[in-house]
């Protein structure tokens, strides 16, 4: 049945005759920018390709992964997903399902129960895995839905003049989160006149014993407590989310105070997590979305996957909006 479901449902070729200038992409905020229309939308994506005759044009959002369909001629413009999603007020995990291109759903051998995951939430908002190439007249996304991290965004150690500038980029509302992971190491205050002076000798004793590099450097350092793999994964995420932190920052800056006894990073148990390619290619006529069902990598042993959607809201609307779909399936439908 496994085979069969996937041979059905993976090898998925979409041709979605659209209609679809030119315009510069802008830094967009996803969840609380408004877009009126279509065109305020497709403003804030990039020109990605044109069909061979020059008449439509594909436009990619390369930290969404959304993608716009545009004709030229007509100026008509179609959307992998509703442009006014951010004026709903919807919850956070509603608003991941309707920023989505891809719908994937597993299960876990043995479990009772189908677990669903979504391109936005379950690979956008992790770091590098939304991997996009150019082809021709199109593009090709790597995804990997679920969590694929091997490491986690998350120094052990790290000077305290950069662990604080990193946490002014964080959302008030979500330091907490990732400062009470962590205990500050620096012997000394300062006096009135701005000169380090003892806090106690005991106290500064105990702490060059723990960490040497403290005589000298301030520090913040994760408490031994703190390293359950739930806290330490929230704080990852929301490092990921609101900074422009990366682990080759992570990883200089942890050689800067990393001492003998030390580790280099933080493992993780492996997760659930499904790679494959799917590729965007503007024809003449619109658009062909095609999923590789070759490129589908994931644990064969622990999960199997029941079902993948592909674009389930292109060119949706709400009841606001007046139009029509037409279903080149069968002998066609019109919505």
């Amino acid at each position: 049945m496994k085979k069969r479901i996937l041979s059905a449902l993976l090898a998925v070729l979409m041709i979605l005759p659209m209609m679809f200038g030119m315009v510069s992409a802008k830094t967009v905020d996803h969840k609380n920018d408004k877009f009126n229309n279509e065109e305020e939308k497709i403003a804030t994506m990039e020109l990605v390709a044109t069909s061979q005759n020059g008449k439509m044009e594909l436009y990619c959002d390369k930290k969404s992964g959304e993608i716009a369909v545009k004709n030229k001629e007509s100026g008509k413009i179609v959307l992998s997903n509703p442009h006014d999603i951010s004026q709903k007020g919807m919850s956070d995990d509603i608003f991941g399902q309707y920023m989505s291109q891809i719908f994937l759903n597993f299960v876990i051998i043995g479990a009772a129960g189908e677990t669903t995951y979504y391109s936005y939430k379950d690979c956008v908002t992790y770091e590098n895995q939304l991997i996009i190439t150019n082809i021709d007249n199109g593009i090709l996304i790597q995804y990997t839905l679920g969590d694929g991290r091997k490491e986690l965004l998350l120094p052990q150690k790290i000077e305290v003049e950069k662990f604080e500038a990193l946490i002014e980029q964080i959302p008030t509302e979500f330091r907490k989160d990732v400062t009470s992971l962590f205990n500050k190491f620096y012997p000394y205050e300062k006096d009135a006149n701005g000169n380090d002076v003892i806090k106690s000798e005991s106290r500064k004793q105990s702490m060059i014993n723990q960490y040497p590099i403290c005589a000298t450097t301030p520090i913040y350092v994760i408490k031994t407590e703190s390293k359950s793999m739930a806290k330490m994964t929230k704080a990852a995420n929301i490092i990921a989310q609101y900074t422009d932190y990366t682990f080759d920052r992570l990883h200089a800056d942890y050689e800067i105070v990393k001492e003998e006894a030390d580790g280099d990073k933080f493992v993780m148990q492996e997760q659930p997590n499904f790679t494959f390619n799917v590729s965007y290619i503007v024809t003449d006529d619109g658009l062909k979305a095609e999923f590789d069902a070759s490129s589908l990598q994931y644990n064969k042993e622990k999960y199997y996957v029941t079902s993948i959607a592909i674009l389930p809201y292109f060119g949706s609307a709400n009841r606001e909006h007046k139009g029509y779909n037409f279903l080149p399936d069968g002998s066609g439908t019109i919505i």
